[in-house]
């Protein structure tokens, strides 16, 4: 059985619009490129590349870890890692037409998903199994998903009006275990 997990964000609704304005504060993003996809694909906003290791972590990310470590590290943790350690974070904003294609992250264990804005009619991730499988998790605004860094998974182009916005983190087992 491959381990994956939905939790709620118990806080989202007190602490949403405080991560939209931090997220909105930082000036080092930008859009993500599909070059191999097309000039048509719109790739959505991040700061995927700027965050640098042993840097501070971004004040959006601080502030919801903060709030969700712990859970977060339950849950790992009952996957089987006994130490871990997050060891990227970023945030993607999905407006008209954005998407992300399929992917996965080679170089972690775990990824963690959240939805932070996810109004209706824009799509949620995607996921793929080894072997082709494809489904879609049950996530609505405001929850976490968790599934192991091998799973494929992607953003279909948002074809709403209305933005989708996540925070992401991969996660490792901690080297000084």
């Amino acid at each position: 059985m491959i381990p994956i997990q939905i939790i709620p964000f118990p806080r989202h609704r007190k602490l949403k619009k405080k991560l939209l304005k931090k997220i909105k504060k930082k000036t080092d993003w930008y859009h993500i490129e599909h070059e191999d996809d097309g000039p048509d694909i719109l790739g959505p906003l991040t700061d995927w590349d700027t965050y640098e290791e042993d840097a501070e972590w971004p004040e959006y990310f601080e502030l919801f870890m903060d709030e969700v470590e712990e859970d977060i590290t339950d849950i790992i943790q009952g996957f089987g890692l006994k130490s871990i350690e997050y060891t990227t974070c970023w945030f993607q904003q999905y407006h008209k037409k954005y998407e992300h294609g399929w992917h996965f992250h080679g170089s972690t264990l775990y990824h963690a998903i959240y939805f932070l804005e996810l109004p209706e009619g824009t799509p949620a991730t995607l996921c793929k199994f080894p072997g082709g499988i494809e489904f879609t998790p049950n996530v609505q605004e405001g929850d976490i998903l968790i599934i192991p860094a091998i799973i494929e998974h992607c953003s279909p182009p948002n074809a709403s009006d209305n933005r989708k916005t996540i925070i992401a983190v991969n996660i490792d087992e901690a080297e000084d275990y």
